[in-house]
């Protein structure tokens, strides 16, 4: 059986102070452009309940994990913008277990956020991909985080898309032993959704849905489990 510790980092934790090479760049790039389409994948055929599960005792539940995923990366897309623009910018940290707390993150329908997530960073890679050298180490402060480069950044927001993906696609296989509408590729048809078509193609990691029509749009339905607290990096 998993830990919690296992849990909560099932690809390991990151520190903006561990060592890379610029030379990974490209790679972080790819990581980054595929992160949407990554979370389609993992949130593909469930249901509102399903969407309302927490990926582990007192976490978030899936639908806060999609949401806070689409909050992280505005919040992240505009810090290397003002660096690369400004002369060392003091950029504002924004309370993310506030934010998943709020209306629309614990109970609003999933399709917006990933929606934000996927035209964010198509926007984002755009921006990194132009870049010069030197507008790599240009840097911005933040009272959370300290100095960080826009190299940081690309490297902080590939591991964490992969990190809450993972939340996800854990939790999936965690549940599949258990019941079979957990698996993937599950499609399933009922008062809440219809959706169909949904195919991968592993060659370029692209998410191709030919038909997705939400029904019915989920109400507050009592208290969701409270996130504990960590920071960005950290739950």
């Amino acid at each position: 059986m998993a830990s919690d510790l296992d849990i909560r980092y099932p690809v390991g934790r990151f520190n903006f102070s561990d060592p890379f090479r610029s030379e990974d760049r490209p790679l972080l790039l790819a990581q980054l452009a595929e992160a949407p389409s990554k979370l389609r994948a993992a949130v593909a055929g469930l249901s509102e309940v399903q969407l309302d599960t927490p990926y582990r005792p007192g976490g978030w539940t899936v639908r806060q994990v999609v949401h806070h995923l689409a909050d992280a990366q505005v919040n992240w897309y505009i810090r290397p913008k003002l660096a690369v623009t400004e002369d060392v910018p003091t950029t504002k940290p924004y309370a993310e277990q506030l934010w998943a707390e709020l209306a629309d993150a614990r109970y609003g329908p999933i399709e917006p956020s990933l929606r934000i997530f996927e035209g964010v960073t198509a926007r984002w890679c755009r921006f990194l991909d132009s870049l010069g050298p030197a507008e790599w180490f240009r840097k911005f402060t933040n009272p959370e985080w300290g100095t960080l480069t826009v190299e940081d950044t690309l490297r902080g927001m590939a591991w964490h898309a992969h990190h809450h993906t993972a939340h996800i696609t854990e939790l999936r296989k965690r549940e599949a032993g258990k019941r079979n509408n957990w698996r993937f590729g599950a499609l399933r048809e009922g008062p809440e959704t219809v959706e169909r078509g949904v195919l991968c193609d592993p060659l370029r990691g692209r998410l191709l849905v030919a038909q997705s029509r939400i029904l019915v749009i989920a109400e507050p339905r009592g208290n969701r489990p409270a996130h504990s607290g960590h920071r960005v990096q950290q739950h």
